[in-house]
């Protein structure tokens, strides 16, 4: 009994065990500050997230002013389900929509997982986001390619894409009550005048006849014949698009040669304008004026398909305010991809001429009065290039590279007319070409690499954003 109240006392008297009683009562609090931590960080990713969510979904509200305010409703909940998925429900996106804004505003909880030990089950997130747009005056030329390599899926896509940023900018236009201009450049080898401006005199398009001379020769004639025909397969080229193709080669025999008479010619040939033209010789074929010097030239009988087509007619800068935007988006669907040869520069000159105070084209304000964009697209090299002497546009070595120097002097004086340009290189695989397009732009934010279709719409909404000045104010 002694010895039992001996090691009871000795019990009560040691205190090896209060230390780690101690420190695993003060470790609750500290987890739970960690774990408070933990979901804090959490709800802020949660909030950023939903921030994110809503600047997206107004800012797709904003840029399709053309659309009904239910429409513009619908499409900025589903940009915001896009964004969010389903951590909160769309329908819960509060959209309002004003004359030159857009509003989104939401509410939701963010679930913890710490907090739930002291009865904390979630926390209160909240998301607001203003987009606002106010079209200025503004004259935009768009310069597009219509060339075979944009067949099929690209020529639609283009169209689309050219549509929506009419669509949004007239939109804008017709809300802030701004003066906007915009015309259309379709471009291939050439570019096409409307027909009606035959006898402007700063071109030259004659039209009608000639006599062609009779003439007679003696000449050589063989009789031919053929053998060991077959089929061969090579790879052909349209517009720099490779595909497979086959042809019928023979092996050729001729005989019996003799000395005969022939004659040739002895009639009218008759040659007609319809609207293509040409460059005009250097200096001139990269500038906006010297027209009583050297004028623009007519090409004749440029008709059909094949190397020489030439593409729609170009549509002049129309007041969308004043007009509409009917004909505009009437060219811009007609667009085909058609030409057999590119030649950027081509199509940029008369965008620039578009966009000019000077002949050819007067439509435009004077240089420095209000903003003038031109949004230049293509989908490949230049496969042909203006000599500076010659009208027509030649192919042969070196066409990439003459076409480049080029564009690289005519972007240089358009920008110095403070022009502002945006360029659109679409699956351009070409490094001197991507070079070229890039350096065209005015800057770094104005060139966009478009590798596929998803990304060239994308391109030509971010660029509408820009023009109708689309923007976060909250």
């Amino acid at each position: 009994m002694k010895q039992l109240k001996t090691r009871l006392t000795r019990f009560a008297k040691r205190q090896d065990g209060a230390v780690a009683i101690f420190f695993g009562l003060a470790a609750i609090p500290v987890i739970l500050l960690a774990g408070a931590s933990i979901d804090m960080i959490s709800t802020m990713r949660f909030k950023a997230q939903l921030q994110k969510a809503s600047d997206a979904a107004v800012l797709a509200a904003a840029v399709r002013a053309d659309l009904p305010k239910a429409q513009r409703i619908k499409l900025a909940r589903r940009t915001f389900a896009a964004n969010i998925g389903s951590a909160v429900p769309a329908k819960d996106f509060k959209v309002k929509i004003g004359k030159n804004t857009v509003t989104g505003d939401i509410k939701a909880k963010a679930g913890t997982m710490f907090m739930k030990m002291i009865g904390v089950n979630d926390m209160d997130v909240a998301a607001h986001a203003v987009a606002n747009f106010g079209q200025n005056a503004l004259e935009l030329a768009l310069v597009l390619d219509n060339t075979y390599s944009m067949h099929g899926s690209k020529i639609a896509t283009l169209r689309r894409a050219a549509k929506n940023l009419v669509r949004t900018i007239h939109a804008s236009a017709t809300s802030s009550g701004a003066s906007v201009k915009i015309g259309v450049v379709p471009f291939t080898r050439y570019v096409r005048l409307p027909k009606s401006w035959k006898g402007k005199w700063w071109l030259n398009a004659p039209s009608g006849r000639t006599w062609v001379a009779r003439t007679c020769r003696w000449r050589t004639e063989w009789d031919w014949s053929k053998s060991n025909c077959r089929t061969v397969w090579r790879t052909c080229y349209r517009d720099g698009v490779g595909y497979r193709c086959k042809s019928t080669r023979c092996d050729w025999k001729r005989s019996n040669p003799r000395r005969v008479y022939r004659c040739s010619g002895g009639y009218w040939r008759s040659y007609t304008w319809t609207g293509c033209v040409g460059s005009r010789k250097d200096p001139l074929f990269v500038t906006d004026g010297g027209y009583a010097t050297d004028k623009v030239p007519g090409l004749h009988n440029r008709e059909g398909h094949g190397p020489n087509t030439c593409p729609k007619e170009i549509v002049p800068l129309i007041d969308v305010n004043k007009r509409g935007i009917g004909g505009l988006i009437s060219t811009i669907g007609r667009m085909r991809a058609d030409g057999d040869n590119t030649y950027i520069p081509g199509g940029l000159k008369w965008g620039w001429h578009m966009l000019s105070p000077n002949e050819p084209l007067k439509e435009a304000a004077p240089y420095g009065k209000i903003k003038k964009a031109i949004v230049l697209m293509s989908d490949g090299e230049s496969t042909v290039y203006a000599d500076g002497r010659q009208k027509y546009h030649k192919s042969g070595g070196g066409a990439k590279s003459r076409a480049n120097a080029v564009l690289a002097r005519l972007c240089t004086n358009i920008k110095k007319r403070k022009i502002h340009i945006y360029t659109v290189a679409f699956q351009i695989t070409d490094p001197a070409t991507r070079a070229a397009m890039k350096s065209c732009a005015t800057d770094a934010d104005s060139h966009f690499d478009a590798s596929d279709n998803t990304a060239l719409l994308a391109a030509f909404d971010s660029i509408a954003r820009k023009l109708a000045q689309v923007y976060l104010s909250e």
